[in-house]
């Protein structure tokens, strides 16, 4: 999570250091990842490439849904219930995105 600390919520392209550092931990996660942890980590680059690649300004709805998505098949892994956490998990966001009520509608 402290990979977000410091993200704007204003962004149009996607933050070269977050996705660099979101792509070395894939790297090192996908040995012992489930086949859902991977499929999700493979929509959200598959979104990040296209964006980048369009030049189109992300959505960031879009952007953390495909996010959480990834730690919610993470969570599943391990065990946890992710009751009342969103359809995928996106509420995982809510205490750390200043305006996530409004993203989010």
């Amino acid at each position: 999570m402290e990979i977000f600390s410091e993200a704007k919520t204003e962004i149009k392209q996607p933050d070269e250091e977050i996705v660099k550092k979101l792509y070395e931990f894939y790297k090192k996660y996908i040995l012992y990842a489930s086949p859902g942890v991977i499929n999700s980590f493979s929509d959200y680059f598959q979104y990040l490439y296209a964006t980048n690649s369009q030049k189109v300004t992300l959505d960031l709805k879009v952007l953390f849904t495909k996010l959480s998505k990834i730690m919610i098949e993470m969570r599943k892994d391990l065990g946890l219930i992710n009751q009342d956490l969103g359809e995928n998990g996106e509420k995982l966001f809510r205490a750390i995105i200043t305006d996530f009520d409004e993203i989010m509608k």
